[in-house]
C-alpha cells in the first residue's frame, strides 16, 4: 500500500504521516499496537497521573484521547469505505478528556482498551478492497481518504510516544 499523497487529508496530519517508517501499514498497526503496550509497561500508577504542567494531560489521559481518536478515526474509514458522502463532524480532544476520568481506570486498564481498539482496526483495514483503501469523505470540513486515516493513526501514536517519552520520562527513572 502506497503512503498518501498531501491531497488525500488535511495539511494538519502530515506531521503524523511524515513520521510512519516505509512498510505496510497494516504489519505496522499490528506491530505499533505491541511496541506501545510494551512502551506503557514501564509506569506505575503514580507516574501514569502525572502531569508535567499544570493544564497538561496525564499519561492516562493521553492513553484515553489516543483511543478516543482510535475509535472517531475508525468510524470515518468505515463510513468512507462504503462511500458514504455525509460530512462527518470534528471532535473537540479537550472536550472529551474533560468530560471522561481517565484516573478513575488503572493504567492496565486502559493499555487493554487501546490493545483491543487498535486489534479491532486490523481487521476491519484488512477487510477493504483496493478500491475502498481510496475512497473519500469529508470530516470536520476536510477530505480524507481511507488509506489516509490508516497511515493518521499510526502516525498519532508514534507522535504521542515521542511526546511521553519527552514530557515524561525524566518522572520514570
Amino acid at each position: 500500500m502506497e503512503r498518501p499523497a498531501e491531497n488525500e487529508y488535511a495539511p494538519f496530519y502530515h506531521k503524523y504521516i511524515s513520521l510512519i517508517p516505509n512498510g505496510d501499514i497494516l504489519q505496522l498497526m499490528e506491530k505499533q499496537n505491541e511496541q506501545f503496550c510494551e512502551f506503557l509497561a514501564q509506569f506505575d500508577e503514580e507516574r501514569a497521573n502525572y502531569r508535567y504542567a499544570k493544564d497538561k494531560w496525564s499519561i492516562k489521559e493521553v492513553i484515553g484521547h489516543l483511543i478516543d481518536v482510535e475509535l472517531v478515526f475508525m468510524y470515518r474509514a468505515w463510513r468512507f469505505s462504503r462511500n458514504d458522502k455525509a460530512s462527518l463532524h470534528g471532535f473537540e480532544q479537550d472536550e472529551f478528556i474533560a468530560n471522561s476520568d481517565f484516573s478513575k481506570l488503572t493504567l492496565s486498564e486502559l493499555v487493554e482498551q487501546f490493545y483491543h481498539m487498535r486489534k479491532a482496526a486490523i481487521p476491519m483495514f484488512s477487510s477493504f478492497t483496493d478500491d475502498m483503501w481510496c475512497r473519500k469523505g469529508t470530516a470536520n470540513d476536510s477530505t480524507f481518504t481511507v488509506r489516509a486515516i490508516a497511515y493518521i493513526m499510526v502516525g498519532h501514536v508514534i507522535h504521542h510516544m515521542r511526546m511521553i517519552h519527552q514530557k515524561y520520562m525524566q518522572k520514570v527513572s
